[in-house]
């Protein structure tokens, strides 16, 4: 019995400390995004359908 309190207690002591409010960083977020790999765009439409359409075929 005195185990379990003492779990207990460990366990609402480590919650309580685990839950300390601190600051939220703000993340910016771009409105577009871009892939590009020696100044090209590495984003093939083609090469994607083609994989949604293998995909689907299992």
């Amino acid at each position: 019995m005195k185990i379990s309190k003492l779990f207990a207690l460990a366990f609402t002591v480590l919650f309580m400390i685990s839950c300390d409010s601190s600051d939220k960083t703000e993340i910016d977020v771009p409105s577009t995004y871009e892939f590009t790999r020696n100044s090209e765009s590495t984003v093939s439409f083609t090469g994607q359908t083609t994989r949604i359409l293998m995909a689907s075929e299992l």
